[in-house]
C-alpha cells in the first residue's frame, strides 16, 4: 500500500478527464443549452397529433413558386422534391414557432403578415392581373390630365471637355462660339469633342427632364431661356464648356398614348392596388373597433382614406 502525504493529494496535477469536466461544468455556453432545454420543455405541447396535408393545388404553388425562382429550366425531380421537403419542414417550424408564441411583438413576422393580407386584397380586387391594351387606353383617357408635355426644344452644341482643354477650355468655347456667329452655315458637329450623353440627338425633341439629365442644373436653367437660334456663352459643367443654341421650340401639348405606354403600364399598376388597398382599410375600419390612446397634448385623426401605399412582391 502507498504512503501518500496529505498534502501530495491537494497538489497532484488533475487528470485530463477530470479538467475536462471541470471546464465544461464551468463554460457560459452549457448553462444556456441547459436552460434552453428546460424552457423549451416547460412549453405546453398539445396532446393531439400534428397533421401537415397539402393537397394537390397546393403542391402544384409550391412547385410554381420554385419554378419562378429559375425559370429558364424546368424542375427536376430533385427540386420537386426538395421544394415539398422545404416547405414541410417550413410549415413545422412555423407551427412550432407559433406554439411557443415567438411570433409575439416580432415586427419582422408581423410586416410580413400584414404583406402577405396585402397581396391577397390585391388579387381579389384583380390588381395583379395582366394589363391588356385595353385597359391601358381606358385608363389613359381617364388620366389625360397628368399626361401634358412640358416644354420641348431641339438642340444644337459645341461642346470643349475639360479633359482635353482642362486650362484654356473657356477661352476655346469661346472661340468657337465666335466662329458659329460669324458663320451661320458652318455644321456645329464638326467643331468641339463629341458629347455621347445627349439622349436627344440634333433633330429630335429634348425634354426638360432628359436636359437635366444630360447636362444638368446649370445648362438646363440656360436652355430655358434661350431665344430660338441663339448660340449661347459658354456654361460650363463638370465635364467642360459647353455652347448651344435652340433650332426649335413647341409649348406643351398632350402626350400621346405611345410616348407615354411604358409609363402607363407602372402608374395604372399602382392606380390599381392603391385602390384595393383603400377598399380593404375601409372596409376593415367598418368591421373593427379602433381605439386611439393618444399621448397628453396630442390631437392626431385617424382617418379611413388609407396611406396610398402597396406591397411591394419578391421572391416567396
Amino acid at each position: 500500500m502507498l504512503d501518500i502525504a496529505p498534502d501530495a493529494l491537494i497538489t497532484a496535477p488533475a487528470s485530463w478527464r477530470t479538467r475536462a469536466l471541470r471546464a465544461l461544468f464551468t463554460h457560459r455556453l452549457l448553462h444556456f443549452v441547459v436552460l434552453g432545454a428546460v424552457t423549451w420543455a416547460m412549453v405546453p405541447r398539445q396532446a393531439t397529433p400534428h397533421i401537415v396535408e397539402l393537397d394537390e393545388n397546393q403542391v402544384k404553388a409550391i412547385w410554381a413558386a420554385e419554378l419562378r425562382k429559375h425559370p429558364s429550366s424546368p424542375l427536376t425531380e430533385q427540386d420537386k422534391q426538395e421544394a415539398l421537403s422545404q416547405f414541410i419542414e417550413d410549415e413545422l417550424f412555423l407551427r412550432e414557432g407559433l406554439r411557443m408564441d415567438l411570433d409575439k411583438d416580432d415586427r419582422i413576422v408581423r410586416n410580413r403578415v400584414v404583406q402577405k393580407v396585402m397581396f391577397y386584397a390585391e388579387d381579389l380586387a384583380g390588381a395583379s392581373a395582366p394589363t391588356t391594351d385595353e385597359n391601358l387606353r381606358a385608363y389613359f383617357d381617364k388620366t389625360r390630365e397628368r399626361w401634358v408635355r412640358d416644354v420641348e426644344v431641339q438642340l444644337q452644341q459645341v461642346f470643349v471637355s475639360n479633359v482635353d482643354h482642362a486650362k484654356d477650355g473657356g477661352a476655346v468655347a469661346v472661340a468657337l462660339r465666335a466662329k458659329l456667329i460669324a458663320n451661320p452655315d458652318l455644321d456645329p458637329s464638326t467643331l468641339g469633342t463629341a458629347y455621347s450623353r445627349m439622349r436627344a440627338r440634333p433633330g429630335e425633341w429634348a425634354r426638360p427632364d432628359d436636359i437635366q439629365s444630360d447636362f444638368g442644373d446649370a445648362v438646363a436653367k440656360t436652355i430655358e431661356q434661350l431665344s430660338v437660334n441663339a448660340w449661347s456663352d459658354p456654361i460650363v459643367s463638370a465635364r467642360g464648356w459647353h455652347v448651344l443654341r435652340v433650332t426649335d421650340k413647341r409649348s406643351g401639348r398632350q402626350a400621346t398614348f405611345e410616348e407615354v405606354k411604358q409609363t402607363l403600364v407602372v402608374e395604372y399598376q399602382l392606380d390599381r392596388k392603391r385602390a384595393a388597398m383603400a377598399d380593404l382599410g375601409k372596409r376593415l375600419s367598418k368591421e373593427y373597433t379602433i381605439k386611439v390612446h393618444l399621448p397628453a397634448g396630442e390631437t392626431v385623426k385617424i382617418t379611413d382614406n388609407g396611406t396610398g401605399r402597396v406591397a411591394v412582391r419578391g421572391g416567396d
